[in-house]
């Protein structure tokens, strides 16, 4: 992780710990589309 310039995280409910990447991907863009994403926080 200390070569990326951000990182994002995506809540998830339930059992599973992982998402597909297009998956990931699409939940992002949907974010980003709609306004509905938090600031990214550094840590």
């Amino acid at each position: 992780m200390k070569h990326c310039d951000a990182a994002v995280c995506i809540p998830m409910a339930g059992k599973g710990r992982s998402l597909n990447v297009h998956v990931a991907g699409a939940v992002v863009a949907f974010q980003v589309r709609h306004g509905t994403h938090e600031p990214i926080s550094e840590t």
